[in-house]
């Protein structure tokens, strides 16, 4: 499941580029979520890397969880305001509109 960087527009109004997301915050309430939910999740991707010591920029946060806790941790993203861009068995990409959430005033 990915999350999908927001963006924002430019001074022209016509550019876009990503905004900074809070990713402590983003994390800290998926992971509250899938502890009350007893639902195994793991960070992957550029995250995932950071633990073994390989840096590497990145935009979004990817997680992997159980296939069953798919539905509720969709659930779950989308009520905190989370768009879903696609859904499939065994795949998620959801993109994060909230402001607050992405750094911004």
């Amino acid at each position: 499941m990915g999350t999908g960087m927001p963006l924002r527009r430019g001074g022209s109004g016509s550019a876009c580029y990503p905004a900074p997301v809070d990713f402590r915050r983003v994390l800290e309430s998926l992971l509250a979520f899938c502890e009350r939910e007893q639902v195994r999740v793991a960070v992957v991707g550029a995250f995932g890397l950071a633990a073994y010591g390989r840096a590497r920029a990145t935009v979004d946060l990817d997680v992997a969880t159980e296939a069953r806790a798919q539905p509720r941790l969709v659930g779950f993203l989308e009520s905190l305001g989370y768009e879903t861009l696609h859904l499939s068995e065994g795949y998620s990409n959801l993109s994060i509109p909230i402001p607050s959430w992405a750094g911004w005033t």
